[in-house]
């Protein structure tokens, strides 16, 4: 069997080794802990002449964010290690397979008529032989049906249908769209998102590993007009493609993402005969349509990936697979969004963790993944805020701008390595690097206090609904 390389040109432009990026970090880390103990020793002289509660209060903020930023920094050394072997197994030729098998496209979609032409038509443009999609109107009151319905039917090789039923939410419409389809693999993407044409060849190439139950793509933000949308560009490759990459090297990607995922029907199955087979309150009918996707959670596919990992089956990641979706473009939609996903993945996280205690022979490392999951996505916002909080306490109980400056731009400057890192491993635009100071300063700042907010509702059981 031939080996090939199927990646996009725009993908191998990656392949140039971020391997320095990696020893940059290496040494950035100890030079860090050296500099770090400097000017923490220059800081003693301003704490010593404080009093009472000034001089334990400084003491106590000194110390705390010197561990902060060993540990901060410790960890972008780890993610980009274990990211730079994840990124290595991909840019490797791999074996074409003998056939192509037919892939299902589920595309559901709620009052998506301005938007759901232009995603078709991607999905139209795809560069792959067997192809079928499914679009699901889920009780849309605009034209999204109509809209959809002008492309059912025979594209090349690609056959559209379109189906409609009463609103009951995303995961009933993908679970209508699976109960339609006959691909032996399927593929979900959202109604807002454009597919590159070698997404899906690129997900398919990767389901050659049979212990591979589902392959997450990588999703870029398309509109990047404003900056809270440039902000995110940058957010999607440090904090979601380089923590995959480094999941991806372990086959514990833990959550495949909305606008490009695909798994494989058997797994999808499996998880539909385990644990879809309820509906809200018990209720049978063409609202809520049961299926390998729950109702339960704000975060279906955040619950389904982990239903794939609890299986026993490997959840890899493939950069070169790129949808690409439509940002908030402004704070308050921006926000809704991402209290949405942190209560989602809580509530999965939760239910997953239940259903790991009662499986018969449920995977060894599952608890392990878990806590990586909870350190990264609601534990390390907090430890962030934390680190800001005794920052800006330093500097106005010290005052000492000359000592305290140059220590938060050492850390800063780790960061922006690990964006390089992003950005080639990525194959991103490398302008993004240039907004890492405002990232890391405001920007993540308010999304870490975001999800510092929807933690503690969802922890405390508020009642939440889609807005």
């Amino acid at each position: 069997m031939r080996l090939v390389s199927v990646r996009t040109v725009e993908a191998g432009a990656a392949q140039s080794s971020p391997a320095a990026n990696v020893a940059v970090g290496f040494v950035a880390t100890i030079v860090l802990g050296v500099a770090q103990l400097y000017y923490f020793g220059k800081l003693q002289s301003a704490i010593a002449g404080l009093s009472g509660f000034a001089f334990a209060f400084a003491v106590t903020f000194a110390t705390s964010f010197l561990i902060f930023c060993w540990v901060a920094a410790t960890r972008y050394l780890v993610i980009m290690v274990c990211a730079y072997f994840g990124w290595s197994h991909t840019v490797r030729p791999r074996e074409q397979p003998r056939d192509w098998q037919l892939v299902s496209i589920l595309l559901p979609a709620f009052n998506e008529a301005e938007r759901i032409a232009s995603t078709i038509e991607s999905i139209l443009c795809v560069k792959y032989p067997y192809l079928e999609v499914i679009v699901v109107d889920d009780g849309s009151t605009d034209d999204t049906f109509a809209v959809a319905s002008r492309y059912v039917g025979q594209h090349g090789g690609v056959h559209v249908r379109v189906l409609r039923k009463p609103n009951g939410g995303k995961s009933t419409a993908l679970n209508l769209g699976f109960r339609e389809s006959n691909g032996t693999l399927v593929m979900c993407v959202d109604a807002d998102s454009r597919l590159d044409c070698n997404a899906v060849r690129q997900l398919v190439v990767a389901f050659q590993d049979p212990d591979v139950g589902a392959v997450a793509g990588q999703v870029r933000v398309r509109n990047r007009g404003l900056l809270v949308t440039r902000l995110q560009a940058l957010e999607y490759a440090l904090m979601n493609g380089m923590p995959r990459l480094a999941q991806s090297n372990f086959g514990h990607v833990l959550i495949a993402p909305g606008p490009v995922a695909m798994f494989h029907r058997t797994v999808l199955r499996e998880i539909w005969r385990k644990w879809g087979n309820e509906a809200p309150g018990g209720r049978q009918s063409s609202r809520y349509v049961t299926g390998p996707w729950e109702h339960d959670t704000y975060a279906e596919d955040c619950d389904v990936t982990l239903n794939t990992l609890l299986l026993g089956k490997r959840v890899i990641f493939e950069p070169a697979a790129l949808s690409f979706t439509t940002a908030p473009a402004f704070l308050a939609p921006l926000l809704s969004q991402r209290y949405r996903w942190t209560r989602g993945n809580i509530q999965a996280l939760r239910k997953n963790w239940k259903r790991w205690h009662v499986l018969p022979h449920p995977p060894r490392a599952f608890p392990l993944w878990l806590g990586i999951f909870i350190i990264e996505n609601i534990l390390w916002p907090l430890v962030n805020i934390y680190g800001i909080v005794m920052f800006a306490g330093l500097l106005i109980i010290v005052g000492e701008v000359g000592t305290l400056v140059p220590w938060y731009l050492i850390l800063l400057l780790i960061e922006i390595n690990a964006a390089v890192f992003a950005m080639r491993t990525m194959a991103e635009k490398k302008v993004l690097i240039l907004l890492s100071p405002i990232f890391r300063s405001i920007f993540g700042v308010i999304l870490d206090v975001n999800t510092l907010c929807s933690t503690v509702e969802e922890l405390l059981r508020r009642r939440m609904s889609w807005r």
